[in-house]
């Protein structure tokens, strides 16, 4: 405290207050007065002595800021080789980040462990693409250079680990995936707690869209028993939440992801925490639980820049659900720009997608604006991209196409869910497929194809026993809650269906009592946009939606079609 209050501007070094230096504009006067008043070689003295004591105590990035200075680059590299995993470990990419571009770039260019580690900066921004090329001549690369037995093994193994996400994700490759995933694990060999992680996460993944679940578990399970490190705990819970949520299973994915949040706030590894609520959040979501998952998801949006952007961006538009669905329209936009910013920013064609299907989705759903439907109507669904396990942007628009009766929709939401389907069977992904056969089973039905609408909807019974999924069925609406009912008089012990109808009790025929002003709203709504109704009542277009808003809540719907179907069922309108 004496030397805080003696004002020679300074500022603590470390938590505890054992350590001090300048203040960094006085730092940078006294730097001045150095390099002026000193000789080169005196300085770079000073500053190699300064390196030494900073690394005695623990202060490893000014170590290695020093020894730049004076351009002791490899020495700065054998420090920075062991400290960028355990940055990793903890998941600090920005302070890694930031060490890694302290050194030149001609320097950069030519260390192999610099260039694998700018490849995970990439991959964590979620650049998957640049990765890619980035990785694509780095194996010749390292064979050429001289290292040692020990860290060629290490680099390799990461090499290895990061072209899994390439396979998985881009090339859509399970076969080389799972050699690569092979490879890593080998050559890892229990180093590097984090690449070994990942690699254990997609060779699960992959055994399980093989069909080879029982085979996958087994042996994560197995692993479990002697993984001690934190973070390669944590990724094996991962995989085991990633295994169960392709398998539908989500209340085994919430029972996980409790036990992820719970090694995660016990070793305060950022990394698991927003993973741990990322899977609870987004099936409690699925299980329509809004108020449970909302708290979750909200989290998950806190911590985003901690976990990888495919994973964050399927939560972030959960919760921009949730907010349109309770009239949050604000808080709904502030999201989707958020991570509409985020996908311009640090790039990919997946996260554009992404933003703008849920964009679409909400403003059809629960705005009533047509730019919605436009938006599903124009996206080139087959310019293919399915692995957006938590948000499939085609699955969100074949759901825009099938809520709409124009009968062209219809035909394009068949043909994108013709690709969908396919595509999922191939990958045994059982989550994506429910919300595909949902959707599926009501496009029958608005096809007066009732056989194929009942057989899908109970292909999707069948893969639901487990998970409580609700959502895709809710969403769809008044005439998903009459296929349902179909069902039922087929299969009446139904329990699944029986949870799904509860669900729509708020949308069963019960007495509405509508204003004068409000009746007259509703009887124009067909076919009408808010203006236009506004026009014929001679009132502002603000008081027409204010009134959409009181039927809505009075109706117990989410969008204009739902409160002219449910009207026309109480007879409220012809």
């Amino acid at each position: 405290s004496e030397l805080i209050n003696s004002n020679l501007f300074i500022t603590s070094l470390d938590d505890k207050r054992n350590w001090y230096r300048f203040h960094h504009l006085f730092q940078e006067q006294l730097q001045l007065l150095l390099n002026k008043e000193m000789e080169t070689d005196v300085v770079d003295s000073l500053r190699e002595k300064a390196s030494k004591w900073f690394l005695n105590n623990d202060f490893i990035e000014e170590a290695i800021s020093q020894l730049n200075q004076v351009g002791q680059f490899d020495r700065s590299l054998e420090i920075f080789t062991d400290y960028r995993l355990t940055l990793m470990s903890q998941t600090r990419f920005q302070r890694l980040e930031s060490i890694l571009f302290n050194f030149p770039e001609f320097f950069r260019k030519k260390k192999s462990v610099l260039l694998i580690t700018e490849g995970w900066i990439l991959l964590q921004k979620g650049n998957i693409p640049k990765m890619a090329e980035h990785l694509e001549h780095l194996e010749i690369f390292l064979k050429k250079e001289d290292l040692s037995e020990e860290l060629f093994s290490l680099l390799m193994g990461e090499l290895h680990t990061m072209k899994t996400f390439d396979t998985y994700l881009s090339n859509v490759d399970l076969n080389a995936c799972l050699e690569h995933c092979e490879k890593a694990i080998e050559l890892l060999n229990g180093r590097h707690p984090y690449a070994l992680g990942m690699a254990w996460v997609y060779y699960g993944a992959t055994l399980q869209h093989k069909g080879q679940t029982i085979r996958a578990k087994k042996e994560i399970f197995k692993m479990l028993e002697f993984a001690e490190e934190p973070m390669l705990r944590g990724h094996l819970l991962l995989i085991v939440i990633f295994i169960d949520w392709f398998e539908g299973s989500l209340d085994a994915v919430i029972d996980t992801a409790e036990h992820l949040l719970d090694l995660g706030m016990q070793t305060g590894i950022k990394m698991l925490i927003v993973n741990g609520n990322i899977f609870k959040g987004i099936s409690l979501y699925y299980q329509n639980k809004d108020q449970q998952a909302r708290a979750y998801l909200i989290k998950s949006d806190e911590l985003r820049r901690y976990t990888y952007l495919h994973m964050s961006f399927g939560t972030g538009m959960a919760l921009a659900d949730i907010y349109a669905k309770e009239e949050e329209f604000e808080k709904k936009d502030e999201i989707i720009k958020k991570y509409e910013a985020t996908a311009i920013h640090q790039g990919g064609k997946l996260f554009n997608t992404i933003t703008k299907s849920a964009s679409a989705s909400l403003k059809w759903k629960y705005q009533n604006e047509r730019s919605g439907l436009k938006w599903a109507k124009e996206n080139d669904y087959t310019d293919f991209l399915p692995l957006a396990s938590l948000f499939s942007p085609e699955i969100v628009q074949a759901e825009i196409l099938v809520l709409d009766d124009d009968q062209e929709s219809l035909d394009l939401a068949q043909k994108i869910l013709d690709l969908n389907i396919e595509f999922f069977q191939s990958r045994n992904d059982k989550n994506v497929l429910i919300r595909a056969y949902v959707i599926q089973a009501l496009l029958f039905y608005k096809n007066n194809k009732r056989k194929e609408a009942l057989k899908t909807l109970e292909q999707a019974f069948e893969l639901t026993t487990s998970g409580h999924f609700i959502r895709p069925y809710k969403e769809l609406g008044e005439e998903m809650r009459k296929l349902i009912l179909l069902y039922k008089d087929m299969r009446p012990h139904d329990v699944h269906a029986d949870e799904i109808l509860t669900s729509f009790e708020d949308h069963s025929v019960e007495l509405v009592t509508l204003s004068m002003r409000e009746s007259e709203v509703l009887q124009l709504l067909p076919g009408r946009t808010n203006k236009e109704v506004a026009n014929k009542l001679f009132i502002s277009e603000k008081t027409v939606k204010t009134h959409i808003t009181n039927i809505y809540k009075k109706l117990q719907v989410i969008n204009k079609q739902e409160a002219i179907v449910k009207a026309k069922s109480l007879s409220l309108i012809e």
